[in-house]
């Protein structure tokens, strides 16, 4: 137990988790849901946090003489780093440093890498609608998939496409006015004709690929120095897994959170996912799995503590101040754009007079010609 708790303890301060859709990390965004924003030119953003669940084990009917119910965890950790590349488009590298897998190996230490190109940035109404869309894969580092109460890992090089759309009350300083976020994408496990093993050791060959349509809804308030999220994330499959691959039900989670941060280059984040989608178990047969003799999650668990850090490295001469109060690129850029607006605006007025003008001196020239006609007809 006091090494699980340690082992805990250390992946908060060097890992940044992913939930139930694994692409949903670095860049700007909450716990499941992306921004359709990206980071400024040469920013670097580094994600520490680790998700966990954890329950009792007991055993379902008679227990046998030497059975002895014990605590079971399913935990989580990565790491991640993001670059700002140009200002519609960063890049996001991140790790699965640990993952509890219940195969006979325990855990993959490490696990798989993963691989975001995010654009964004492309915004109308003077910015308060921002769009952008994402690319993420997944490669199979790791040492086994096919792990039950987590998101399917085929072992394969898994691939998807995320559109994002954004509502920003404040388009200045996006991050200081309420943030409305919606995502919509696809997913294709990539699994036809890998060998997956079960969690006692034996394998099964699959026979195609399976896919997944991924929605996620969120937003952001932002209240001083914290920040409350409200998430609701999920995925059907368009395309369902082989009946042997463990983790072949529709999900849905609920995810309430809360930020705080002191300083603009660090937030810490405590959120929770609260699963709403039902807990049987209709597409996986004929698998080994202890939730057959022990009192556990059939699927995915129901909730998931979430705990997390991020730092921010700002391009040089960029200002670290308390409060969020800060004198960067970033702002410099949006601030640059409604100049802009606003000089097309005195532009448009400029016009605007300049036809007023034209408009009266036809007035006055109509005028004229109407006073030689008359005077043509008098004579």
């Amino acid at each position: 137990m006091r090494k699980r708790l340690l082992l805990l303890f250390s992946l908060l301060i060097i890992s940044q988790g992913f939930a139930q859709n694994p692409g949903t990390t670095g860049s700007y965004g909450l716990f499941h849901t992306h921004e359709a924003r990206v980071l400024m030119p040469g920013q670097w953003d580094f994600w520490l946090n680790t998700n966990f669940y954890t329950k009792l084990g007991e055993y379902l009917g008679q227990a046998p003489a030497d059975f002895s119910a014990a605590n079971y965890w399913v935990v989580a950790g990565n790491t991640s780093i993001t670059y700002g590349i140009i200002d519609n488009l960063d890049a996001t590298v991140a790790l699965r440093l640990y993952q509890d897998t219940h195969h006979t190996n325990i855990a993959n230490v490490p696990g798989d890498v993963f691989l975001t190109i995010k654009g964004g940035n492309f915004n109308y109404q003077y910015g308060r609608f921002n769009t952008g869309v994402l690319a993420t894969f997944r490669f199979p580092t790791g040492e086994v998939h096919n792990y039950p109460l987590a998101e399917y890992a085929s072992g394969a090089v898994e691939y998807g496409f995320l559109a994002t759309f954004s509502y920003y009350k404040n388009p200045y300083l996006p991050s200081q006015g309420l943030g409305i976020h919606f995502n919509i994408g696809w997913w294709n496990h990539n699994e036809n004709g890998k060998e997956l093993e079960l969690t006692n050791g034996t394998t099964r060959i699959a026979g195609f690929s399976s896919s997944e349509l991924q929605i996620m809804l969120g937003t952001a308030i932002p209240l001083g120095l914290f920040k409350f999220g409200l998430e609701l994330s999920g995925g059907a499959y368009t395309k369902i897994p082989e009946p042997f691959v463990y983790s072949a039900e529709d999900y849905a989670f609920l995810t309430p959170s809360l930020s705080y941060s002191p300083y603009n280059w660090i937030s810490m984040d405590l959120g929770i996912d609260l699963r709403v989608s039902p807990g049987d178990r209709q597409r996986t047969t004929d698998v080994p799995d202890f939730s057959d003799r022990l009192d556990l999650p059939k699927n995915y668990p129901p909730w998931k503590a979430q705990l997390g850090m991020t730092f921010s490295i700002l391009p040089a001469g960029a200002k670290k101040q308390y409060g969020g109060a800060v004198d960067n690129p970033e702002i410099k850029r949006r601030l640059n754009f409604y100049e802009k607006v606003a000089e097309e605006k005195e532009k448009a007025k400029e016009i605007e007079k300049e036809i007023d003008r034209l408009r009266k001196i036809r007035e006055t020239a109509d005028d004229e010609i109407e006073d030689i006609r008359k005077e043509l007809e008098e004579d």
